[in-house]
């Protein structure tokens, strides 16, 4: 068998230890102590959302589900798409990161999906007003899948619900967000209307995770070229 060279694996080592980050997942959660609220508005204002009704079809409003989700709840976009050309007035929302120290992370966020042929996608981006659509992998629905992940194989710093019972959730790294100062990265989220009245969004929370500075990264690789060559020694 051929022999790696050192310069080879200590690009491995950095390799693995750039994509190997643990993910610190945030609840979505509304109200003036919370962190989700309609894009334009404030932390107080609550109009956004309607009743706990896991039937309630709302063409202006989320609704919260309390059977499932991480801390016992969830969002739910559920649109009324027959006839043809329903308006959907479901606002975007805005969900905040506070508290980061300065530097770059990936920015991800999470929604759940039902087992079989229904579409429950999710829009998010890091941009209000510019959101991509994102079906699961597999899924007929418009949008891209790419970047999709089932979370269940995703690595988080705390314990996080990923299953229940046939509902699965999935989370997508919507991009990479630079902190400044303490300043606060907004997540943005909204619903594409799908093709059946069971289409919808469930949405359950972000996430974030530290992008290793290229210093921290070339002191990882030296420390894994001193340790193999002296092993080799």
């Amino acid at each position: 068998m051929r022999a790696l060279s050192l310069a080879t694996l200590s690009a491995g080592l950095l390799v693995g230890t750039a994509a190997h980050s643990a993910i610190t997942y945030v609840d979505a959660v509304e109200g003036s102590s919370g962190n989700t609220y309609a894009t334009g508005g404030s932390l107080g204002d609550t109009s956004w959302l309607g009743v706990n009704n896991s039937s309630n079809v709302l063409e202006d409003q989320w609704s919260t589900r309390t059977v499932f989700g991480n801390s016992g709840s969830l969002y739910q976009a559920l649109h009324v798409v027959t006839p043809p050309g329903n308006p959907d007035d479901i606002p975007e929302l805005t969900t905040e990161i506070t508290g980061l120290a300065d530097g770059s992370y990936n920015i991800w966020a999470f929604f759940w999906d039902v087992a079989g042929d229904q579409s429950w996608n999710l829009d998010a981006g890091l941009t209000s007003g510019s959101l991509t659509t994102y079906p699961v992998p597999g899924d007929t629905a418009p949008g891209t899948s790419t970047g999709v992940v089932t979370a269940s194989t995703l690595s988080f710093d705390s314990a996080v619900t990923t299953t229940d019972a046939n509902l699965t959730m999935y989370g997508v790294n919507i991009g990479t967000a630079v902190v400044s100062g303490g300043s606060t990265v907004n997540v943005y989220v909204n619903n594409t209307a799908g093709d059946t009245f069971n289409d919808r969004s469930w949405y359950d929370g972000v996430g974030y995770e530290i992008v290793p500075e290229p210093s921290s990264l070339a002191l990882l690789g030296l420390g894994g070229l001193a340790l193999l060559r002296r092993r080799r020694g």
